[in-house]
């Protein structure tokens, strides 16, 4: 009897205590949590344009008047001074014409003295003086055309620079302003030329800066900075051409291919989250614990996330400005799960 007294003493003291442990489990205080509400902001995605490195000043080289090439002393990829002699044509016409005017201007001016003292006599009209005069007057242009045409019979390095491509070869026959050889001057160093779509030029502000990579040179990242911008579009592409500063970095050479990585403002109320809102993420989309105020309890919803930036992460789907979401304890939440918001 005493032991039967003293086993219910003893499973009710132990009932006791499991119902104050059930109590005590009961008690424990809803977890603290860190919301952000969701809002919106002006977004800046990232693209990158592919465009092709050249040196800033870039020009064509040609004879003024046609001809045959008598010589050309340089090769693409050949460093030049300023002043060297690159290219010449063959003088026997050229200095034929230059003769051909001379004797012209003397026989015109000849002609006109002539003319001014007959006319002084009152033999000749002053009409036949006024040719006599017109007369020598296009003389004079002949000589400097054909004076014009002997000086540029030869074609010099306008500065010093790297000769980019040969168009032309000995024994050739150009006409006047057929390029002969492509120049580039290294004063200003390169440029990254990039064909914008209208969306991208018209964010595009000059002397604003980018980054610019250059596979040739390995992962060297270049800050470059917008120099020139098209004010047309090109007919064809409809694109913008636009010219970022290199500088001059060891290693650059004209035609190489490069990619600028440019931002641009696509939405001013884009719907953005903290990064640390979000979890479980695959392909495509994520989870995120959503706050509600008034029942201070998380429920997890499905969104489509998008690109991010300084702003957050852009919301495709799932979530509306205004809501909360869970930035911090998401770890020790539950479904529906009572929680207090710090």
């Amino acid at each position: 009897m005493r032991a039967s007294l003293a086993g219910l003493l003893l499973l009710a003291a132990c009932s006791g205590d499991a119902s104050e442990d059930e109590n005590a489990a009961i008690a424990l205080p809803p977890p603290v949590i860190k919301v952000a509400e969701v809002g919106n902001a002006a977004f800046r995605a990232t693209t990158e344009v592919v465009g092709t490195v050249r040196l800033a000043d870039e020009a064509d080289l040609a004879f003024t008047t046609s001809g045959r090439i008598k010589s050309l002393t340089v090769r693409s990829g050949d460093r030049v001074s300023k002043g060297q002699l690159l290219a010449q044509l063959d003088m026997t016409t050229v200095s034929a014409d230059v003769s051909a005017a001379r004797a012209e201007q003397r026989r015109a001016s000849r002609s006109l003295e002539r003319s001014r003292k007959l006319f002084a006599d009152g033999w000749v009209t002053q009409a036949r003086l006024d040719e006599a005069v017109a007369a020598v007057q296009a003389a004079d242009a002949r000589v400097q055309s054909s004076g014009f045409a002997a000086r540029t019979a030869k074609i010099l390095a306008p500065a010093d620079g790297v000769i980019l491509d040969r168009r032309a070869e000995p024994g050739q026959t150009v006409a006047g302003g057929a390029p002969v050889l492509l120049f580039g001057s290294e004063a200003r160093g390169y440029v990254l030329v990039a064909p914008l779509t209208d969306r991208l030029a018209a964010d595009r502000r000059i002397g604003e800066t980018a980054s610019v990579s250059i596979p040739a040179l390995g992962d060297t990242s270049i800050r470059a900075e917008l120099v020139e911008l098209s004010g047309r579009a090109d007919g064809t592409t409809g694109t913008f051409d636009a010219e970022f500063r290199l500088g001059d970095h060891a290693g650059l050479r004209s035609g190489q291919v490069g990619r600028v990585r440019l931002s641009t403002q696509e939405s001013s109320r884009a719907v953005t989250i903290p990064p640390g809102a979000i979890f479980a993420a695959r392909a495509g989309e994520a989870l995120v614990w959503v706050y509600d105020a008034a029942t201070q309890t998380v429920v997890t919803r499905s969104i489509v996330p998008g690109p991010l930036s300084n702003d957050g992460v852009r919301v495709l789907s799932g979530l509306e400005t205004g809501e909360f979401v869970v930035t911090a304890g998401l770890d020790d939440l539950q479904q529906d799960m009572k929680v207090r918001a710090n």
